[in-house]
């Protein structure tokens, strides 16, 4: 059986499975086969963002609601992009990284 067939018949059961130890069938709600492929992409992979929020509530989390006085908000744009395009794939980005970003980056 190929890969399209086994996601066709994933999609679209020909009859309802039943639970493991029990008479009661499993309800699946049938979708398109292109959604289920989306659905199996999605578990496939994973993905963790950085936004300019996250500068904003960082900042704020350091210097409180003043922040705006301490940090440039028109450089976080920037710092994210030099953050993403010049991290250390052994350490990852963490709120460190932010940190080290607005220090270095944002500040007036």
């Amino acid at each position: 059986m190929d890969y399209i067939q086994k996601l066709t018949n994933a999609a679209y059961p020909q009859e309802y499975p039943k639970a493991p130890g029990s008479d009661e069938l499993i309800q699946i709600d049938l979708v398109p086969l292109s959604l289920a492929i989306e659905m199996i992409k999605d578990i496939q992979s994973r993905s963790i963002t950085w936004s300019v929020e996250d500068f904003e509530s960082r900042a704020e989390a350091l210097e409180g609601k003043n922040w705006r006085n301490v940090f440039d908000e028109d450089t976080f744009e920037d710092a994210l992009s030099d953050m993403i395009i010049n991290h250390d794939a052994s350490h990852g980005i963490t709120w460190e990284t932010i940190d080290e970003c607005l220090f270095f980056n944002c500040k007036k």
